[in-house]
């Protein structure tokens, strides 16, 4: 499921509950090392911030990596006991809506589109090359590409 339309059933998972409003900030990444010229396994993560808000200003805040189908439905879990345990508050509240860009910050190294296993391998070599006729101990040069990606939705809009 994409980060967007799983953020979307986390908002759908709170109000479930009884949530006034709801944000979440879903965080994917991605990343495989590559070590001369045998690639590594791909990583990947994705890790899920709650902020649940009740009736009276009261609100709850849990965060965590998911590690399966059931941990998303534990973070809402958490997220509303502590916000059932919160003090009210007449200043606390979900903040009006916020105008957030569909197309983030794209901040994405335009290579990255080009890259194949053997520019990969060809960058390591380089670097272990370039280096070989200074003195001292090198170690081994390491490729590691890392992706990473925020979704950020709340029942405000």
């Amino acid at each position: 499921m994409e980060d967007r339309q799983f953020a979307g059933e986390l908002l759908r998972a709170a109000k479930g509950v009884g949530a006034k409003a709801c944000e979440v900030v879903v965080t994917s990444a991605k990343s495989v090392q590559w070590q001369g010229m045998k690639a590594g396994q791909p990583q990947s993560s994705r890790h899920v911030a709650v902020r649940l808000y009740l009736d009276g200003g009261r609100m709850g805040v849990a965060s965590g990596l998911l590690r399966g189908p059931a941990s998303s439905p534990r973070i809402i879990e958490k997220a509303l006991g502590r916000a059932q345990s919160a003090e009210p508050s007449a200043s606390e509240g979900p903040p009006r809506r916020l105008d957030v860009s569909d197309r983030g910050l794209s901040i994405e190294d335009p290579r990255m589109a080009h890259l194949d296993d053997e520019t990969r391998t060809e960058a390591i070599d380089w670097q272990e090359h370039a280096v070989a006729a200074a003195p001292g101990l090198v170690g081994r040069f390491v490729y590691d590409e890392r992706h990473q990606s925020r979704v950020y939705a709340s029942s405000r809009g």
